[in-house]
């Protein structure tokens, strides 16, 4: 029985010490997984650890860009081959300007077959919350639709009947109605809704899908009721613009439109396929290089995260351009970025557009420099903008060149 007893207490020592390890190495991980989160805060510790797992694991680029959420679900040979195929091909994209790119975007977006349609009076607009806001009013609206069957939430902050002006804003990544008109931590926005509202604006920040994968299966669903996620945020602004009970077209002396980052490419759609903007802000997300940013980097390929960017109703990236989008816009556009960025590209806009050194009020697309504010809006940019104060900025203005026909 003492033997028994010795042998159980030997083991239990050896039990202890084996768990112990195991604890701490899983408490390593976690903190290691935080410790990368904390640099990167749109991504989890899971999605890091993974990330560091494929990097080691002789994964192929491609693969270990997407960043599988699964390492245990090692890929079978035949699927490292396709990855590795897919690592060393990839579509073609046209560089300039291409003929019919309108009515590709209409019919891949389904903006017009949104129902209730825009003649009859577009989405039924319903109230929600409302409270005081900074010495305004602050309203929840929902634009709803019955096919596909999908609403739009959107923050309404007001003065009443002061306001001239209103800026529109669509969140970028991991961003919500709330952080733009500071309702939640400042993040990245840098509150840009809250900072124009006390500027005297009133300001509207509609909720759309900032999580990309949750945006993907939004997007499925909609594409089985002959929907797509574009076209419905694209209606769902145009409808409050043009009727439903608000008509801000004819309310404001300006519109105005702001999108960061990843909503640089929303506002990109909503502006050709809704007109009446005084101005589009596009900031941070330019490439005008469809090949590279959609395939042709391992950078390119985490975009795949945004798969809405790809999937409409019918094809439309790979046939067109992102000279296409900036000459299809219905309102002047304006797109911020570094100096250093524009420069580089200039090889490229030459092949949509003819290029001229400097701003002006005549141009309807402007690249314009940003200082070193990092990857948030810069507000006193933004204003110098809405002021027409060109003088006092950097940039190029752009002119369309002609389409090019097959």
């Amino acid at each position: 029985m003492v033997e028994i007893s010795v042998i159980g207490e030997k083991m239990e020592h050896r039990g202890f010490f084996f768990y112990l390890g195991a604890a701490v190495l899983c408490l390593s991980g976690i903190l290691a997984g935080w410790f990368l989160a904390s640099r990167d805060p749109g991504l989890g510790p899971i999605h890091h650890l993974t990330r560091a797992w494929m990097r080691f694991s002789g994964a192929p680029p491609l693969w270990r860009s997407l960043g599988v959420d699964y390492p245990a679900l090692q890929p079978s040979a035949p699927d490292m081959a396709m990855w590795t195929m897919l690592d060393n091909a990839g579509p073609g994209f046209p560089s300039g300007r291409t003929e019919g790119f309108h009515a590709r975007l209409l019919a891949a977006t389904g903006f017009e077959t949104i129902e209730p349609r825009r003649e009859d009076g577009g989405g039924i607009v319903k109230k929600g919350r409302s409270g005081p806001y900074l010495g305004g009013q602050l309203s929840e609206l929902f634009i709803e639709y019955r096919k596909p069957q999908a609403r739009v939430r959107v923050l309404f902050a007001s003065h009443g009947e002061g306001a001239q002006d209103l800026l529109i804003v669509i969140p970028g990544s991991w961003g919500t109605s709330e952080h733009i008109l500071g309702l939640r931590k400042e993040d990245y926005h840098r509150m840009v809704g809250r900072r124009f509202f006390e500027k005297g604006m009133d300001v509207a920040a509609f909720d759309q899908a900032t999580n990309g994968l949750i945006e993907t299966w939004l997007n499925t669903l909609l594409k089985i009721n002959e929907g797509q996620a574009y076209g419905l945020w694209a209606r769902g602004i145009c409808d409050l613009m043009d009727g439903a009970g608000y008509g801000w077209r004819q309310s404001y002396r300006h519109v105005f439109l702001h999108g960061l980052s990843r909503a640089s490419r929303t506002v990109e759609y909503i502006s050709a396929l809704c007109p009446g903007f005084s101005m589009v802000f596009a900031e941070d997300n330019m490439d005008m290089d469809y090949q590279r940013y959609f395939w042709g980097s391992p950078g390119a390929s985490s975009h795949l995260k945004y798969g809405v960017w790809i999937d409409h109703l019918t094809p439309l990236i790979g046939q067109s351009s992102m000279a296409d989008f900036m000459s299809d816009a219905q309102s002047p556009m304006v797109y911020t970025s570094s100096e250093e960025l524009f420069r580089s590209m200039l090889p490229l806009f030459e092949k949509g557009f003819v290029w001229r050194e400097g701003l002006d009020d005549s141009g309807r697309l402007r690249l314009v420099f940003k200082s070193h504010v990092g990857h948030k809006p810069e507000i006193e940019l933004m204003q110098t903008m809405m002021a027409g104060n060109w003088e006092r900025l950097s940039g190029f203005t752009l002119v369309p060149r002609e389409v090019e026909t097959p």
